[in-house]
């Protein structure tokens, strides 16, 4: 056996392999049971490594375990101790918040859980973690009804986004922040929410105003922009661009913020692939909107090729989201555009 691996035994024997609550959480995920004490053999290993350590770091994940063991448990109070010491240790990453207002929604304490969440986006190190504006969405919309203005009123203040790599993902990530204000001033001038599915922003002729495209699922991709004529429309930029949801991906769609209420959502697309239609493959695909089928098989290549099409379908919001989904039956499902207002 070569030095360098009986050096990576000797690390995996004394420092288990849980070096970040991501890690944590996998763990812990793998099985067994907290109550029984009958944990992965990683667990315990890191809790007697960690016993006597004292940098910040350790300890944070220390409380962070010891905080998802007694919230498995159904501990609340005591989970959201543990939780509540590891954010006071590590203000660098997000799950610690993430659980400890979990555990206060759990406790029925929804105006706990969003200061919470308020003051981890207040931080420039965490601005960038989408899962913490969802979940101050959810809660502040969803759980305590509170209004766009009241949202705006409390935004906090945006810090510059970090660089990212190539990924419309990874950018819509770390955009979240400026995005849901964005909607938010939307929704408090009483505009229309208007998105251009994988393009830019675009002002129609007529001034209004399309923006870049915001709040896809993550395993999606923009199209390649088509670069001829649309049928069927005098605005034509909007069907050029399109979001594509390839095959299996994970509740392919659009998840919108939005507050409790009554909308329309009107749906815009333009078959813009195939140009034969005697030998165009199928796209054919169900649109689910909050949880109801709004179009079952529907083909947007039936109005004829680079021809646009939309239509409206009015739901309900009662939990802080506008779901859209994209269930694929031939051909990976797409959208150009989407509108959302008040009815």
């Amino acid at each position: 056996m070569s030095i360098s691996s009986q050096l990576a035994d000797y690390r995996k024997a004394v420092l288990p392999d849980l070096v970040s609550y991501a890690s944590i959480d996998a763990a812990l995920d793998s099985g067994g049971d907290a109550a029984s004490g009958n944990l992965p053999e990683s667990v315990t290993k890191f809790q007697e490594f960690s016993a006597s350590r004292e940098d910040k770091s350790t300890q944070a994940h220390r409380a962070y375990l010891q905080g998802r063991l007694l919230e498995k448990e159904g501990k609340l109070a005591e989970a959201a101790a543990e939780y509540a010491r590891a954010v006071t240790l590590d203000r660098t990453l997000p799950e610690p918040f993430l659980h400890l207002a979990e555990c206060f929604r759990a406790s029925k304490k929804a105006a706990e859980a969003e200061k919470v969440l308020r003051e981890a986006l207040g931080s420039e190190n965490l601005q960038g973690f989408a899962d913490l504006w969802i979940s101050w969405v959810q809660v502040s919309f969803g759980d305590l009804s509170r209004s766009p203005k009241d949202l705006l009123a409390d935004f906090p203040a945006l810090r510059p986004a970090p660089q990212v790599p190539d990924s419309d993902w990874l950018r819509a990530c770390v955009d979240y922040g400026s995005d849901l204000r964005w909607l938010l001033r939307c929704l408090v001038a009483g505009r229309p929410i208007r998105i251009n599915c994988g393009g830019q922003r675009h002002e129609s002729a007529d001034g209004t105003i399309w923006e870049r495209d915001r709040f896809f699922s993550r395993t999606s991709r923009p199209g390649m922009p088509y670069s001829g004529r649309i049928e069927g429309t005098k605005d034509e930029p909007i069907y050029r661009s399109q979001r594509w949801f390839p095959e299996g991906s994970e509740a392919a769609g659009y998840r919108v913020p939005l507050p409790t209420g009554d909308y329309s959502v009107t749906l815009h697309f333009a078959e813009v692939f195939e140009r034969d239609p005697g030998r165009r493959q199928s796209r054919v695909f169900d649109v689910v909107v909050e949880g109801t089928v709004a179009r079952q098989g529907y083909d947007p290549g039936k109005a004829g090729f680079a021809t646009a099409d939309s239509w409206t379908v009015k739901c309900h919001v009662a939990d802080g989201f506008l779901d859209i989904q994209f269930v694929q039956d031939e051909g990976f499902p797409m959208i150009s555009a989407l509108e959302i207002s008040k009815p």
